[in-house]
């Protein structure tokens, strides 16, 4: 059996007894691989000349320099100047106060500028060295990037600037009270409007901005809105003002809660409507004042309306008298139509069969229709309405429209009337125009048959 041979230790695998770890660890060459090692960034500053005298190498995550970068050149190099007044300002302080020990740890929050020249936020615990005189020499220091965090107190700083302008500059009064009811916050509108300077107005209770009755109201709407969590719109009481004046005062009120979504007080956007209350004050008086006139008004019109129910009887009297006149007048016109139709039917009408029975020319036929036509619609109920069509047609017209409701042609109206044809169609365009049918795709025959219906 072949001897057993002893394993080889690698560099890499090779460990340190514990003896030799601790004298390690109490060398210089710990604090180096040490300072190598930590993310964030070790640094050392010389406090006379501001140069930096060591950086550890996790300031090129930082600011995107290498340490050789770095080391030996002036802090300006790396911060804007606000950051480095700042600096100075902290290290002339230190100077001049000896009680400060060295050990005492100083938190500053300075802005470096990266290689690439973006802005960095640094917080840097440091303290600072003295010499065995008790003078400051330097400065050490652990920087850790807080441009995030910083970043976000710059944002919340001009949200709450921007939010601030606006309360301070609308035209609503807006302010906050704990749950006691006392004043915390309050814009300038809220100020002129309860009649309150602002130093005065924090602290100050609402119940001594407000009478005992409207104290009660506003009371028990803020209990309402602290038992419901629900928003009130449309509160309105009355303020007495410092100076004793009195404004009406309409506003809305919601409960303001904590971080843990506990009520904490509330908080309340209002309105003068002084103005608005003295018209509505107004305009009532005004209805009222309508109101008085119409009784007024309607008693007068009752006793009129009893005079004229006596001259009512009368009238009544007159009117039956005129109904009576005005059937006989009736009467007698219908005995004169039925009269003027017995004559024609027994009168005219023979005579008119024995010339038809004689025989006629077709121009004397033609004419003979003419007159025939004229008395039935003379004798018809309904040829006054017939002859209200035909007022707005000439004597010449009227001829031409019957003879084309008896169909006969441009042609044979012509030879009937002794015409041109021309002549003929003019009358025939007269009569469309007349009857506002000339744009229109009517047949004119057609139309002037349903004037009969």
């Amino acid at each position: 059996m072949p001897p057993k041979k002893t394993p080889t230790k690698s560099k890499k695998q090779s460990v340190t007894p514990a003896s030799s770890l601790e004298q390690f660890i109490r060398s210089s060459e710990f604090y180096r691989l040490l300072a190598d090692s930590i993310t964030d960034v070790i640094w050392v500053l010389d406090s006379e000349q501001l140069h930096v005298a060591y950086v550890a190498p996790a300031v090129e995550r930082l600011i995107g320099y290498t340490p050789d970068e770095v080391v030996g050149r002036p802090l300006i190099s790396f911060m804007p100047d606000e950051s480095l007044d700042f600096v100075e300002a902290v290290i002339a302080e230190e100077r001049s106060n000896l009680l400060i020990q060295t050990a005492t740890p100083r938190t500053l929050e300075l802005k470096l500028i990266h290689k690439n020249g973006s802005t960095v936020w640094t917080e840097v615990p440091s303290r600072f060295i003295r010499n065995h005189k008790d003078k400051v020499i330097g400065i050490i220091g652990v920087a850790r990037d807080c441009t995030e965090r910083a970043n976000t107190v710059e944002a919340l700083r001009i949200s709450e600037g921007r939010y601030r302008t606006i309360l301070e500059n609308i035209e609503e009064g807006y302010c906050e009270t704990d749950l006691a009811g006392n004043f915390v916050f309050a814009n300038q509108s809220a100020c002129q409007l309860i009649g309150y300077p602002e130093p005065e107005m924090i602290g100050t209770n609402f119940r001594d901005v407000l009478g005992p009755e409207n104290a009660l109201r506003v009371f028990h709407t803020f209990s309402k809105v602290f038992q419901t969590g629900e928003p009130f719109q449309g509160l309105d009481f009355e303020v007495i003002q410092k100076n004793g004046d009195r404004r009406q005062v309409e506003i809305s009120v919601t409960l303001i809660k904590d971080q843990d979504n506990n009520p904490s007080g509330f908080r309340g956007i209002g309105r003068d409507i002084t103005a608005r209350k003295q018209e509505e004050l107004k305009l009532k008086q005004a209805y009222d004042d309508l109101d008085q006139r119409v009784i007024e008004r309607t008693a007068e019109l009752a006793r009129t309306n009893m005079v004229l129910e006596g001259k009512t009887e009368s009238l009544e009297e007159a009117n039956i008298a005129l109904r009576v006149l005005l059937k006989k007048k009736d009467e007698s016109k219908k005995e004169i139509e039925e009269h003027m139709v017995f004559n024609v039917m027994e009168a005219v009408t023979p005579m008119l069969d024995r010339i038809k029975a004689a025989g006629l020319t077709e121009k004397q036929q033609a004419y003979f229709d003419m007159v025939e036509l004229q008395l039935e619609k003379i004798t018809s109920p309904f040829s006054q309405s017939l002859s209200m069509q035909y007022m707005k047609l000439t004597p010449a017209e009227i001829q031409v429209a019957n003879l084309i409701k008896h169909g006969k042609t441009t042609k044979e109206i012509a030879e009937l009337a002794n015409l041109a044809a021309s002549t003929i169609d003019f009358h025939r365009k007269n009569i469309r125009k007349k009857f506002n049918i000339d744009n229109q795709k009517v047949n004119l025959r057609t139309y002037l048959l349903s004037l009969e219906k």
